[in-house]
């Protein structure tokens, strides 16, 4: 008997994952943690058991799951402010033409304002490394 195979992230998605870990907001709501074994690893996802209907299977990979960004940004409704900052910043680096085209607006300024120091770290940590999916 054959264990039926798990799915796997594309790759553009694998590396909007480890972004997300580094912001404690982001990882909740992507239900990952970033594991880091030691001080030179760059670090393991360790995946909680919750809903991610913001994953959907990939048009040309069928095997592979990718985000959809117009279903994740559905979170916006009813979250926080602190939570909305970084939705919005995780949608704009995932594709900053769509979240333009949809009015998904981020601006630093005013969240750097409004952000814990877990939150802001992960913004500049991705400032200094600018990595795009």
């Amino acid at each position: 008997m054959n264990p039926t195979p798990k799915a796997t992230l594309s790759k553009p998605t694998q590396l909007l994952f480890h972004i997300a870990a580094r912001s404690h907001t982001l990882a909740e709501l992507f239900g990952v943690n970033q594991i880091f074994p030691d001080v030179s690893s760059p670090g393991v996802l360790q995946f909680e058991s919750i809903p991610r209907p913001w994953l959907v299977p990939h048009p040309i990979h069928p095997d592979e799951y990718s985000f959809d960004p117009e279903k994740f940004a559905e979170r916006l409704r009813g979250c926080s402010s602190g939570q909305r900052y970084m939705i919005l910043w995780i949608l704009n680096v995932w594709n900053p033409g769509l979240a333009a085209s949809k009015g998904w607006h981020f601006d630093l300024f005013k969240c750097l304002d409004s952000l814990d120091a877990d939150n802001r770290e992960a913004i500049m940590w991705w400032f200094k490394n600018p990595i795009w999916p």
